[in-house]
């Protein structure tokens, strides 16, 4: 992936020996926007697979960010930036908001 910011709204299940790399933690980021917990186990599963310099940001709910299927034999994660809000679906700001991925409505 290049750089940029790149969304999914459903879990990626990679094929064998794949890699995922980015541009670096600062310049490359992926974001999940599922509205509803995950329903498979993770996020990013695979069998023998490489996740390496981009950040996952995640803005609903999950059960895992990554894991290894059974049978896994490697699976590197490297320099990867995990930021997790299972409240930003609250979220009542603007939607080009700097930051938005870490704010949350305020209830009264």
């Amino acid at each position: 992936m290049g750089i940029g910011r790149f969304s999914f709204s459903k879990p990626v299940v990679l094929a064998p020996f794949t890699t995922i790399r980015g541009a670096g933690a600062d310049r490359t980021s992926l974001t999940y926007t599922g509205t509803g917990p995950a329903s498979s186990q993770a996020l990013i599963s695979g069998a023998t697979y490489r996740a390496d310099n981009f950040s996952l940001y995640v803005v609903g709910e999950f059960i895992n960010a990554f894991l290894a299927g059974t049978g896994s034999r490697d699976v590197d994660i490297v320099n990867v930036r995990f930021r997790a809000n299972p409240y930003m679906k609250n979220y009542a700001g603007p939607a080009s908001s700097a930051g938005q991925h870490m704010k949350t409505k305020v209830h009264n």
